[in-house]
């Protein structure tokens, strides 16, 4: 297979991906054309592009590597993806931009059990829960390496959920019980929680939500590695009801949780407190990015329709992208 060349990187950045990547590529193929985002065929062991725009979208062909793809962390940039190789485990780094192409990232964990991306992308942070061990990656995806290395706390064992802010200053693990904050003595709690089931970092900032599964809330907390004031935004008399993942909006006004029990992603408003909600047509999976701004895929691959939010309009909408046709 012939390798498509990809955009030429500063020599400064060039020289960095040289030190950290074993040397020659894994794959290529084109990707060209308005792309919505990114999702993981598993069936194929590959990614397929999402093209088009929210309700005028349709499912590409998958993109041909030299690999097959375990376990992917699209950024939410739809710049990159993080992946396991299933072959072997070892993480690469799959540029999406132009060109697809993927390279292994030396000295990063190998096949991870939890991968966590910043909400801008350019910070990761990977659990290995057999060395007891968390790494942050930054520089993400240009001039990656990596930044920190904490060790677990023997209590943290499984891991409900992981968030990482923008700086990579700020992490927070969940487990059954409660949501741990990392210090620099270790890991402190921040909050008690039933079932954590998703944690998101607003942009650019160290306020984050979470989500409990069980207690049927969302919990807003300001200021984590300050003065960490929490407060309910929403509880299952607003209707969330076994929620699995929750995001902000890109302008911080608004937040989308996905309730698994009724099928419907509700909407709070941050300035009113109002929630209202939208039902889907298939159970959400969670709220994964896409581009466009407060645009998220709902549910995987598996030879149904792609239900994806486009929260960015005044009035929030469910839309759905067609299976691809073999």
């Amino acid at each position: 297979m012939r390798l498509t060349a990809i955009r030429t990187l500063p020599a400064l950045a060039g020289l960095v991906l040289g030190l950290l990547f074993d040397p020659g590529p894994i794959v290529a193929q084109s990707v060209a054309g308005p792309v919505l985002g990114y999702v993981l065929d598993r069936a194929a062991g590959a990614l397929r592009p999402i093209r088009g725009i929210p309700g005028a979208a349709t499912m590409g062909d998958p993109i041909e590597l030299d690999a097959s793809l375990a376990d992917v962390s699209i950024s939410p940039e739809q710049d990159y993806a993080l992946a396991a190789d299933s072959n072997g485990g070892d993480l690469v780094l799959i540029d999406l931009t132009g060109g697809a192409a993927a390279r292994r990232f030396a000295g990063a964990f190998v096949r991870p059990q939890r991968v966590a991306i910043s909400p801008g992308g350019g910070t990761a942070a990977l659990v290995d829960l057999d060395e007891r061990r968390v790494q942050i990656l930054s520089g993400l995806p240009n001039a990656p390496s990596a930044t920190r290395d904490l060790s677990l706390d023997p209590g943290l064992t499984d891991i409900e959920a992981l968030a990482v802010s923008d700086d990579g200053t700020s992490l927070l693990v969940a487990t059954r019980g409660a949501v741990y904050v990392a210090r620099e003595q270790g890991f402190e709690r921040l909050i008690e929680a039933r079932v954590p089931r998703a944690i998101s970092y607003f942009r650019n900032s160290h306020d984050a939500l979470i989500a409990d599964f069980e207690a049927n809330h969302v919990v807003l907390v300001r200021d984590i590695t300050g003065a960490a004031e929490t407060s309910t935004l929403a509880s299952q008399r607003n209707g969330i009801v076994r929620p699995v993942a929750v995001q902000p909006s890109a302008d911080g006004r608004r937040v989308f949780v996905a309730n698994s029990r009724t099928a419907r992603i509700s909407v709070i408003d941050l300035e009113t407190g109002d929630v209202t909600h939208l039902a889907c047509s298939a159970v959400p999976a969670g709220l994964f990015p896409l581009r466009g701004g407060s645009v998220f895929r709902l549910n995987e691959l598996a030879g149904t329709p792609l239900f994806v939010l486009d929260g960015g309009a005044e009035r929030a909408r469910i839309v759905f992208v067609p299976p691809p046709v073999e």
